[in-house]
Formats: C-alpha cells, sequence, structure tokens
C-alpha cells in the first residue's frame, strides 16, 4: 500500500483497559513514532480520555503532537463508550461511524457492527461532518464493512447528504466537492 500510494493513515485503537495517564501518552507518542513517516490516527476505547473533566486536555496533547483524534459514532452507556466529539486536531479529520447496535458487548462482530444507519441519522450526522471538515484539510469518514452491503451503502447515503443531493442516492460516489465530500470511504 506504502509503495503504491495508497496507505493514507494507521488507525490505532487503544483497548478498554488503556486509560488516560502520563505514561499512556508517552506510550501513544513512542507508537507514531514507530510507525513515522506513516501517519497515525488515534482512536480511544476507554472513555477516561474523553470524560468532561479530560476531553480538553486529551484534544490539546493530540493537537499538539499533530495526531489526528478519531471521532467516533457509537453506542453510548458501556464501558468503552467515546461520547460523538468531532474535534479535528491535525490537518486529517477521522470519523469512524460504528453504528447503534444493541448488541454491542457481543463477541460476533455481526452483531455487533452489523447495523445499518437510517436515512435520518445520516442526515442528522452531514452537517456536524461538515462542519468537521472545515476545520481540517482532509476529512475521512469510515464505516464498519464486515456485514453485508451496509458500509458502502451508507457510505453513498452520507456523500448524497453531503451534497445535499437524492438523484445520487444509492448510486457512485461524487467525484466532486469539497474534500470532505471526496473522502467519504466505506472501511
Amino acid at each position: 500500500m506504502r509503495q503504491a500510494g495508497k496507505l493514507g493513515v494507521i488507525l490505532l485503537q487503544f483497548p478498554p483497559w488503556f486509560p488516560i495517564s502520563r505514561s499512556r501518552k508517552d506510550y501513544i507518542l513512542a507508537c507514531a513514532q514507530r510507525a513515522a513517516p506513516d501517519r497515525v490516527g488515534i482512536e480511544f476505547r476507554n472513555r477516561t480520555w474523553m470524560t468532561p473533566d479530560n476531553q480538553e486536555e486529551t484534544l490539546g496533547f493530540l493537537a499538539s503532537h499533530q495526531l489526528p483524534y478519531v471521532c467516533v459514532d457509537m453506542p453510548q452507556g458501556y464501558p468503552s463508550s467515546i461520547p460523538p466529539v468531532l474535534a479535528a486536531t491535525s490537518d486529517l479529520a477521522l470519523v469512524r461511524m460504528h453504528g447503534h447496535s444493541d448488541k454491542w458487548d457481543s463477541k460476533d462482530i455481526y452483531e455487533r457492527f452489523g447495523y445499518r444507519y437510517s436515512d435520518g441519522e445520516l442526515a442528522e450526522w452531514a452537517p456536524r461532518i461538515r462542519g468537521l471538515a472545515g476545520d481540517a484539510d482532509i476529512t475521512h469518514v469510515l464505516f464498519n464493512n464486515c456485514y453485508r452491503n451496509y458500509a458502502q451503502v451508507n457510505a453513498q447515503q452520507l456523500a448524497a447528504d453531503l451534497h445535499g443531493n437524492d438523484d445520487e442516492r444509492p448510486g457512485t460516489l461524487p467525484a466532486s466537492g469539497t474534500s470532505a465530500e471526496r473522502s467519504i470511504s466505506a472501511a
């Protein structure tokens, strides 16, 4: 992928047992340094990183090191739940759309990630993503792709919402528009 120029960012997802601390921040920096010159995006699964008391510190830490924060949409109320905070901490913004499965704690990935967003949910996300894209040069939105064609269909629907064009639902992704609109991918 690197040789073909197709490697955009390496997603580093830190687990639920990885709470905020100085040593954990040092570890994140060490991971980013090991991946260099490739870029990494940082996704947390421990809520301590994004509690109201720690959110500013976490986003400031990532911004000071130009590490993209991976914004997430996921079910709330679980130990791994991160609130859907949209923030650009570098020139690259990333959003992962995990969905809202009522079986989020399942070990079966099809139950956990087999979620198809409704038209209404995507229509609510479009202006939020457009706003995030205004704070970054490049914005990528990724849907879980482990169940049927949900990721592709939802990516096409969101792209149409970003363009404000119902004629493109659920056709091919448009080739024109802002970087956020061009960068929606189903992965």
